[in-house]
């Protein structure tokens, strides 16, 4: 935590949560949340997301219930966009859901609450490379969490740039360096698959443990997390 009494909880994590684990992981996120304000009552807490589908909108959904909850709670919601908000917006679906609300409009509701936007946006990098953007929103993340809030599985074999798993280990990398910690909330995955036709399916990864917590404090791989059922 820094010197001002602020402390800083970035957020990185799955899109696409299998719908049975969900309550399990929205509630190890509200004890999260709770323990953090607990712990840290004097203080004020900037819980920084990036707002994208899944992990970061579910987490920001519940910062603003808590502090709805409890009005003490310094409790400040950071929208943290990799991009320039147009070229943003586009990751997000315009098709309404069941409930007749599409994801921009979910992203936009959510934005709207917040209590600071930083931009990230580098128009000519991310004009080179789409995946720039979340490359530069996991750095971010990496330098300047006290405490980085990984909704993930654990599972370190394939890591993708910019992805959860390279954020959460090179965060890992820089814990012994700067006391800054990593909590993991085990999440489970719809995992997307082509078929020979292009097409796009989703495959669910198991469920079992959905919601167990591990902190992460040095360099690891999927085989060293101790995953603890949540209180």
């Amino acid at each position: 935590m820094n010197e001002k009494g602020i402390l800083t909880v970035g957020v990185t994590g799955r899109r696409h949560i299998v719908p049975e684990a969900l309550e399990a992981v929205e509630t190890s996120a509200r004890l999260f949340l709770q323990d953090v304000l607990r712990a840290h009552s004097g203080d004020e807490v900037r819980l920084c997301t990036g707002l994208a589908v899944g992990a970061d909108s579910l987490i920001a959904k519940l910062a603003f219930e808590e502090r709805e909850r409890n009005s003490n709670a310094k409790l400040r919601v950071v929208a943290v966009l990799p991009a320039d908000l147009t070229r943003y917006e586009r990751d997000f679906k315009t098709n309404p859901d069941a409930s007749g609300k599409s994801e921009l409009d979910a992203f936009r509701e959510l934005l709207a609450q917040c209590d600071e936007t930083i931009c990230l946006a580098n128009p000519e990098e991310d004009a080179a490379d789409p995946i720039a953007p979340y490359v530069r929103l996991g750095e971010w993340l990496v330098e300047n969490s006290d405490v980085l809030l990984a909704f993930w599985n654990g599972n370190a074999s394939v890591v993708k740039r910019g992805g959860t798993v390279d954020v959460v280990l090179r965060k890992a990398k820089r814990c012994q360096e700067d006391g800054s910690r990593v909590y993991c909330i085990s999440t489970p995955e719809l995992m997307r698959k082509k078929n020979p036709y292009g097409s796009k399916t989703y495959v669910p990864e198991p469920i079992d443990g959905a919601g167990n917590v591990a902190i992460l404090t040095d360099a690891f791989d999927e085989k060293t997390i101790v995953w603890r059922s949540p209180r």
